[in-house]
């Protein structure tokens, strides 16, 4: 369900920008370590076990077809922003933070 609320917030502020004069040439990116959700945003079948995310990522889909978004798979280890969503080890921490940097 991450996915569709970055999805809504991406789509939120490509109007904002467009607005204010910004018009957006090229897809926004939007970074996801779950395989699962980037697998069933590109779906396009039903499937009854995924009722519930299929509603979910409808929107998700629409966007990528409409070349608004893409995704794109990043391993949880190369996820920078884990230092502020996530209970990080001490180790897992500093090795976060150094990357921050980058």
């Amino acid at each position: 369900m991450a996915l569709t609320k970055a999805t809504t917030k991406a789509i939120y502020l490509r109007k904002l920008l467009y607005e204010l004069g910004f018009s957006q040439h090229v897809s926004t990116t939007i970074y996801s370590d779950s395989q699962s959700a980037i697998t069933l945003s590109k779906n396009q079948k039903y499937h009854s076990r995924s009722k519930y995310e299929d509603i979910q990522y409808y929107f998700t889909r629409e966007k990528i077809l409409a070349k608004e978004i893409k995704l794109k798979y990043v391993p949880t280890t190369h996820m920078r922003e884990n230092i502020f969503t996530k209970s990080l080890s001490k180790q897992k921490h500093f090795q976060s933070l150094s990357q921050l940097g980058q």
